[in-house]
């Protein structure tokens, strides 16, 4: 799958878009635990995954494969996230790590989320943790600040918005509104459609420093 369609899918879920830029790692997995889903770019990072964005594709070891499935036969469907010391994913050492497990559906296959609960992995400053997670293919993405200000483009985006620097000056604060109280709203930039979308950890309907 196009890092791109992973992105939209990611957007379109609350439950990963909370995680999106987060600086703590958060991981989609399937449930057998073969196939890294998806990754936010702390995720990547802990497990030298690559650039997820360039559509690095991850094969986990074995030790991983096995607490994913652990976890897929153990976990409620759909229910509250459980708490989980997981090992192999960023600490280094043979460290657990204290994660939330969650066992869910996306895209109509049944997937495992694990999200960090503590630090792990290399630091990752926001603006960096953005621009990893925004496709680098010619899909347009872009990020902006809750204060409507460019976060990044990719070059596709960058080369639509030309020299508009907010939100405001691409005529859709309004728009933008809309989707940080409601996920996703369809709008139009520089004459051709577009999709906003609110992510963010601590609220999930805002990008934020985390």
């Amino acid at each position: 799958m196009q890092h791109s369609h992973r992105l939209l899918d990611a957007l379109r879920d609350r439950r990963l878009a909370a995680h999106l830029a987060s600086a703590r790692p958060a991981w989609l997995w399937s449930a057998d635990g073969r196939t890294l889903l998806w990754a936010n770019a702390a995720g990547a990072a802990a497990l030298s995954a690559g650039d997820m964005a360039a559509g690095t594709i991850y094969v986990p070891p074995q030790a991983v494969v096995g607490q994913i499935a652990r976890l897929n036969a153990t976990l409620k469907f759909d229910a509250p996230p459980r708490l989980a010391r997981l090992r192999g994913f960023g600490t280094g050492f043979g460290r657990p790590l204290l994660c939330a497990c969650s066992r869910l559906s996306i895209v109509d296959r049944e997937a495992i989320l694990i999200a960090a609960a503590e630090p792990a992995g290399p630091v990752l400053p926001f603006l960096e943790r953005v621009r990893r997670v925004l496709p680098a293919d010619e899909t347009p993405a872009a990020a902006f600040a809750p204060n409507g200000a460019l976060v990044h483009a990719n070059t596709a985006a960058a080369a639509r918005l030309g020299h508009a620097q907010t939100l405001a000056a691409l005529g859709v604060e309004r728009e933008a509104q809309s989707a940080l109280a409601s996920g996703e709203v369809a709008c139009t930039i520089a004459g051709r459609p577009a999709q906003l979308a609110g992510i963010g950890a601590a609220d999930p309907g805002k990008l934020r420093r985390t």
